[in-house]
Formats: structure tokens, C-alpha cells, sequence
């Protein structure tokens, strides 16, 4: 679900649009100038905010969080995320213990990263 979720957002919103730019804007709240500047598409995004541990598995609410500050509307992208994100809380809840590094249990890694 995670990597699903990281490829939906980057064929929703890709490079391509005042968004992506609006995002990368933002982000510079969130991570060194240095490596936003070199986000070319919402991939490298989702990666930066991953590599600063601001996104992982069943963790979202900073995209969320920026979408909200830069008044981005597309309930479609929005429902999924927090869709995805209830999911995995969800299964790691259900599944009782959860791995402290991912958070994520072992018997539910291989459903998260489908």
C-alpha cells in the first residue's frame, strides 16, 4: 500500500502543474532547501520526506498537512491518502505488535508494501 500510494501521487500530480511547485514551496518548511531544489517530480518528493522520516509507512499527515496549506483540492488524491494511511493503521492495529523501525508488523509488510 505504501509504494502504491508513493506511485499514485506521482501519477496524479507527477512535475507537471503549480502544484507540484506549490508542494516543493512548502516543503522547504520541512527539509533543507539543498534537497527540495533538487525534487524534480513527486517521487523525489515523497522520497525527501521519507529519507527525513516526515513519511513512512501508515504515516501521512504531513502530506496532508500540505496539501491543506496550499489549498489543494483534489479530493480524489486526498481520499486516497488518508484511505491508505487508515488501512494501514488498521492492519498494524489488528496485527498487534508492530516493528518500532517501520512500524509495521512482520506478518503485515508484504500486504503494506502491495
Amino acid at each position: 500500500m505504501h509504494f502504491s500510494l508513493r506511485h499514485f501521487l506521482h501519477e496524479e500530480i507527477g512535475n507537471h502543474d503549480n502544484v507540484f511547485d506549490d508542494l516543493k514551496n512548502m516543503l522547504k518548511a520541512h527539509i533543507p532547501k539543498g534537497i527540495v531544489d533538487k525534487c524534480t517530480d513527486m517521487q523525489d518528493i515523497f522520497e525527501a520526506l521519507e529519507n527525513k522520516g516526515r513519511v513512512a509507512i501508515g504515516k501521512y499527515e504531513i502530506l496532508l498537512k500540505i496539501f491543506e496549506s496550499i489549498n489543494y483540492k483534489n479530493e480524489e488524491v486526498i481520499n486516497h491518502v488518508k484511505e491508505v494511511q487508515k488501512k494501514i493503521l488498521d492492519l498494524q492495529t489488528s496485527r498487534g505488535k508492530t516493528n518500532t523501525t517501520t512500524g509495521v508488523s512482520s506478518a503485515g509488510m508484504a500486504r503494506l508494501d502491495s
